[in-house]
């Protein structure tokens, strides 16, 4: 038995024992969640054979706070064992492991504030093994597809975006620019999910012009397909979701 115990410590070892070098780099990540231009300092092994293949440990800090935001190891040039995910303030909201750059286990997801688990998802079965909701959601109601026709009920569970509020927001945040933006409005994209967590049949419920209808439509096909479906008597039910943006000077808000 004790040699077993010292053959799984040393199974990390053997995972990257390949003769590595390591690499510091200085880059600029054009948008971070609310900010913008964000320095950040990047150290990561690549094999001394072929310093293209990142193998072993990576990290990236933000340079001016030297806060940590992301660190995992690779295996040959793909994201594997466990990664973890930090907001730009150091708060944890992403953990679980990779196998050759696909995420799989268990992962659990934060909300910044205040560190709290949001959700616990099973990549290998496709399963939420936890999961907080907040007041709105609790009480809201859907428009869901029966046999019988369309009918609006409050759901057993709603839709659920995979990694909670927080990956939903470092998603439609990082592909759009705010400070583009000085029409003061709001936009309702809706669109069904269905029993498999497949998105279609997006269509403008309140729009306020042709610009931001578009940027609408954009920012909620990102979400498409990444969904558990509504539950609703204990099953999987196709149903219809609103997404709002609401547009301010200088500032999107989801």
């Amino acid at each position: 038995m004790k040699y077993l115990i010292t053959l799984i410590a040393l199974i990390p070892c053997f995972l990257f024992s390949q003769e590595t070098r390591t690499v510091t780099k200085k880059y600029i990540i054009p948008k971070d969640v609310e900010t913008y231009n964000v320095e950040c300092n990047e150290t990561y092994e690549v094999l001394a054979s072929n310093k293209k293949i990142k193998h072993g440990y990576y990290d990236r800090y933000i340079s001016s706070t030297n806060v940590l935001i992301i660190e995992g190891y690779y295996k040959n040039n793909q994201k594997d064992s466990l990664w973890s995910y930090y907001h730009r303030l150091g708060k944890l909201i992403a953990e679980g492991r990779y196998k050759e750059a696909k995420r799989v286990g268990i992962w659990n997801f934060y909300n910044p504030s205040g560190n709290k688990l949001e959700q616990s998802f099973d990549y290998d079965s496709r399963r939420v093994l936890s999961y907080r909701v907040d007041e709105y959601d609790k009480k809201r109601l859907f428009k869901v597809y029966t046999d019988t026709g369309e009918v609006t009920v409050k759901p057993d569970c709603p839709p659920l975006f995979i990694g909670g509020s927080t990956a939903l927001r470092l998603l439609l945040e990082a592909h759009d620019d705010p400070s583009q933006y000085t029409l003061r409005g709001m936009v309702i994209v809706t669109y069904d999910i269905d029993v498999d967590g497949k998105t279609s049949n997006f269509d403008i419920l309140k729009g306020l012009n042709e610009a931001s209808n578009e940027t609408a439509l954009r920012l909620a096909h990102l979400l498409s397909d990444n969904w558990i479906p509504c539950i609703y008597k204990g099953k999987p039910i196709k149903c219809r979701q609103e997404f709002t943006m609401t547009f301010l000077p200088s500032q999107l808000r989801f």
